[in-house]
């Protein structure tokens, strides 16, 4: 009876030492996704161009005026907002996110009809008295 007690023993010892071993690596840091590297990026931007010539209007809103250089872009600005994980979603599902309304402001004021991105605003220089 002492054998089978303490082998009962030793299995729940053994459970535990497994069970705080796994939690223990499971609490470590996860390393960092690496930052992409620049072909990646070219890759992306010209994955979200040729989207985007697809159906320009999801994209880049009204007017189909000048599309190319729209979608090249919305390509290039676009490819500055998304996070590691859109940029894996784009990779797995082949499809683009949606992005939020106020970061679509910027990408249509970045990129106008015309082609051509809008000017920055310049604040006016101080007076010094």
């Amino acid at each position: 009876m002492d054998s089978r007690f303490s082998s009962c023993a030793k299995a729940a010892l053994l459970s535990i030492v497994a069970f705080v071993s796994v939690g223990n690596a499971l609490a470590q840091p996860r390393p960092k996704t690496a930052a992409p590297t620049e072909a990646s990026l070219a890759s992306l931007r010209a994955k979200i161009a040729q989207k985007c010539g697809q159906d320009p209007t999801r994209y880049l809103g009204a007017g189909t005026q000048n599309v190319g250089a729209r979608c090249e872009c919305y390509a290039a600005t676009v490819s500055k907002l998304l996070s590691n994980e859109e940029v894996r979603y784009i990779n797995i599902y082949d499809r683009l996110p949606d992005i939020p309304k106020d970061q679509f402001a910027k990408v249509q004021k970045a990129c106008p009809e015309r082609g051509a991105p809008e000017p920055a605003a310049k604040s006016a220089p101080k007076k010094q008295s």
